[in-house]
């Protein structure tokens, strides 16, 4: 049943990337046999199994639909809200314009800043390297099942600092390497 207030469309295609997203559902719904009522969550999940295997950080690509969203919505719409809690320890930064995706360290000085952020506004990581736009840290959100990112210690299998404590098992994202936590005396 569709929404009777729509959020701001901007750019006039929200309409046409509804349908685009209707489609792939479609098309999902036809292979796999999943309900309507499951099909987003089943599709969602299976996106998480696609970027299992290639080598794709799904979260951050939830943050980068979360951007799109927020863009495409003029900041109003409320289907896509992404309120991160804990900050990435591996600071890596996305940017605002093409959508790059940074280590803290490569990124440039801000030049004009004062001009370019309004008050009250985030504070930017940097420039992007690609295209000069400003970039702001990816943040993360403590999944449902508790797992809580940390700082530390990194994976001693790939060296990876983003890794996960599960109750009492850290497991690397990266390498998908598993070991008992020892939490000491």
């Amino acid at each position: 049943m569709p929404k009777t207030t729509l959020p701001p469309d901007p750019e006039g295609r929200n309409d046409e990337r509804a349908e685009w997203a209707a489609l792939a559902l479609g098309t999902f719904m036809d292979r796999t046999g999943a309900d309507p009522e499951d099909a987003i969550t089943d599709l969602l999940c299976d996106l998480a199994h696609y970027c299992d295997r290639n080598d794709l950080d799904f979260e951050a690509e939830l943050h980068r639909a979360a951007m799109h969203y927020i863009e495409e919505t003029d900041g109003e719409g409320t289907q896509l809200i992404y309120e991160p809690t804990v900050e990435s320890p591996t600071d890596k930064a996305i940017c605002g314009n093409c959508r790059g995706i940074y280590e803290n360290e490569s990124l440039l000085p801000i030049q004009e800043l004062e001009q370019r952020i309004a008050a009250g506004e985030e504070v930017p990581a940097g420039e992007c390297p690609e295209c000069g736009a400003l970039c702001h840290l990816i943040k993360t959100r403590t999944p449902l099942f508790a797992s809580v990112p940390v700082p530390g210690p990194p994976c001693v299998k790939c060296d990876n600092p983003n890794i996960t404590l599960r109750g009492d098992t850290w497991h690397c994202p990266k390498c998908g390497d598993s070991y008992p936590h020892d939490p000491g005396p």
